[in-house]
């Protein structure tokens, strides 16, 4: 509903053969669903992954809501920030 804060939350899963050192993961949000990425919030530390390992990031009030349509976009391997 417009005007809550929101919560996002993200699995990060290794589908590698191999284990995954530890990374960061990526949120942006595109608050008018035009392509710009408006909502940037710091990045997550994601720690080592054996193969088939899995962990959650959350991202906590990192935007408030607005009517329409947006996205967003969850990345893990990204550079630290």
């Amino acid at each position: 509903m417009a005007g809550n804060s929101v919560d996002i939350f993200g699995r990060v899963n290794n589908v590698g053969s191999g284990s995954a050192v530890a990374s960061s993961t990526r949120l942006r949000i595109d608050i008018g669903n035009n392509g710009s990425w408006d909502v940037l919030p710091a990045n997550q530390p994601t720690g080592a992954l054996i193969s088939g390992g899995s962990e959650v990031e959350t991202w906590s009030s990192v935007w408030t809501m607005t009517a329409g349509t947006h996205g967003y976009d969850i990345c893990a391997d990204t550079p630290a920030n």
